[in-house]
């Protein structure tokens, strides 16, 4: 039994079209070309193709109802397997906010520890424009990914760099797939971070992560520590959490991150936090 399906069918009216097309330019019968047909018939003939080829038209426009095919077992094994990636990326710390993000149902999850304890594939630093990493987070994170790191950021510092902007290197001895160095502060204009520099800097590094195949990312404070000159902890974790919960709403299901991590070494500053920001809501 012949079945034609929708996708099928503008095809089908074109070449009736066509035909229709056909006899009435040629004026003869179909079946019997000996025949000639009346201009009247002819004519109708005509309108027929016309209206067969828009027809045609407007099928091939519209939206195929058809269901989209159900996901392949390797499909599910694989989506599984990340998830459980994803689990075991949370450390053995007091968690602040585990929440699903969008439609990606990314994880974004907020610790109470120390972000020298993170396994995900990206890691941010919070540093100057010269990327010096005299103390704090940067001085920290610099002394576990070792001397590799050292030679890289020497080259890194041979360009100008101004606030607001990052620079990537190696994950070096700590084995992530790389480090992002946030220039927080401009040491050639004297520049302290505002909540809007936060908030390019998270974005910026959200960015960047995505652009090097990455699943999952670290935060500290950025700007919590010696930057935090002119704004509150508090007011760096709100504008940086904010951000990552705009990013992480508007990422298509294809090419997202699964795991966001912010990690607060003091957990006063998680006050800061988004009142939207719940442990085990969605937020959508």
């Amino acid at each position: 039994m012949l079945k034609l399906e929708f996708k099928e069918a503008p095809g089908v009216l074109l070449v009736l079209a066509a035909i229709a097309a056909g006899v009435s330019v040629l004026g003869t019968h179909p079946l019997d070309p000996k025949t000639r047909l009346s201009l009247t018939t002819q004519l109708s003939f005509g309108a027929l193709g016309l209206v067969l080829f828009i027809t045609a038209l407007v099928l091939a426009r519209r939206p195929s109802n058809t269901p989209p095919p159900p996901p392949t077992a390797e499909y599910r094994e694989s989506f599984e397997a990340t998830q459980k990636a994803i689990a075991s990326l949370t450390p053995d710390h007091k968690i602040l906010a585990d929440t699903e993000i969008g439609p990606t149902k990314s994880k974004f999850v907020v610790i109470n520890g120390d972000i020298l304890t993170a396994s995900t594939d990206v890691v941010v630093s919070s540093d100057d424009n010269h990327f010096t990493a005299r103390g704090g987070v940067a001085k920290a994170i610099l002394r576990k990914a070792g001397e590799p790191i050292l030679k890289e950021l020497s080259r890194v510092r041979a360009c100008q760099f101004r606030q607001g902007q990052i620079a990537l290197t190696s994950g070096g001895e700590w084995k992530c797939r790389a480090i992002i160095h946030a220039a927080v502060i401009d040491l050639d204009e004297n520049r302290y971070p505002t909540s809007d520099v936060i908030a390019k800097l998270t974005r910026r590094s959200l960015d960047c992560a995505l652009a090097i195949g990455a699943q999952s990312i670290a935060f500290p404070v950025l700007g919590g520590g010696t930057a935090s000159t002119y704004l509150k902890p508090t007011d760096s974790v709100k504008a940086l959490a904010s951000e990552v919960i705009a990013f992480l709403n508007r990422q298509e299901p294809l090419d997202a991150l699964s795991y966001v991590a912010l990690y607060i070494y003091d957990a006063d500053d998680a006050a800061g936090l988004p009142s939207a920001l719940k442990t085990g809501a969605t937020i959508i």
